[in-house]
């Protein structure tokens, strides 16, 4: 959901931009047109690799940074099926505006090129940060008696024990979902990308924290009964 909203606001600043008349001068003429004021696609190239080699260096950072708790949680994998969908979803769009533009969607003309060049970017950065996850196995998530560490760069990094309300399993794809009283504050743990053992030993230790306060749904209970 975070990529799709990601690409949303990248394709929204593009066609502004593509509707900001642009301004030119002649000796003491001022000439205003309104063609857009996207700048040429060799500059735009350059600030999207730009921003690209930040955002890994971030990412690169943040993975290795220590985490508090006492019971740490290693990360081996990056389950890519959201984005990737998400990637699928604006390229389609893309495509089919591309056809409508040429009678009817005027502020499209033209922006196809970034368009993808955005939706290449994206796709680049989730793969490298696939590999990277994959090469160092960073410390992912903790917990204490108290708090949820988690080392996420685009969202809050813990979650209090207390406002856990639910472990659940969603069958389809194939995780465990932390709901909190929040919300937005989830937390879903793919079991692809973590050792089994370690999600079992997280679940426990919710357990002797929370007591019978946690609710536990019945497809945990079905798929996990040997730790309910």
């Amino acid at each position: 959901m975070k990529t799709r909203i990601f690409i949303a606001l990248c394709f929204l600043t593009i066609t502004v931009f593509k509707l900001v008349p642009f301004r030119t001068s002649n000796a003491d003429t001022i000439i205003i047109g309104y063609g857009g004021s996207l700048p040429n696609l060799i500059t735009f190239t350059i600030l999207c690799f730009f921003l690209l080699a930040v955002l890994i260096l971030i990412t690169i950072v943040c993975l290795k940074k220590p985490l508090q708790g006492n019971l740490i949680i290693n990360r081996l994998d990056l389950n890519l099926k959201t984005e990737f969908a998400g990637i699928a979803f604006w390229t389609a769009f893309v495509l089919a505006s591309r056809l409508l533009a040429k009678d009817y969607l005027y502020f499209f003309k033209g922006t196809a090129v970034y368009f993808f060049i955005i939706l290449g970017g994206v796709l680049v950065y989730q793969l490298i940060r696939k590999w990277l996850i994959q090469k160092t196995k960073p410390s992912y998530l903790s917990i204490n008696n108290d708090v949820i560490y988690l080392k996420n760069f685009f969202s809050k990094s813990k979650r209090k024990i207390e406002t856990l309300k639910l472990v659940s399993y969603d069958t389809k794809q194939n995780a465990i979902l932390l709901s909190f009283q929040e919300g937005l504050d989830n937390i879903k743990l793919y079991l692809t990308d973590y050792e089994i053992n370690d999600i079992q030993s997280l679940i426990n230790k919710i357990k002797q924290t929370k007591g019978d306060k946690i609710f536990i749904d019945e497809n945990f209970k079905k798929y996990f009964v040997h730790n309910v």
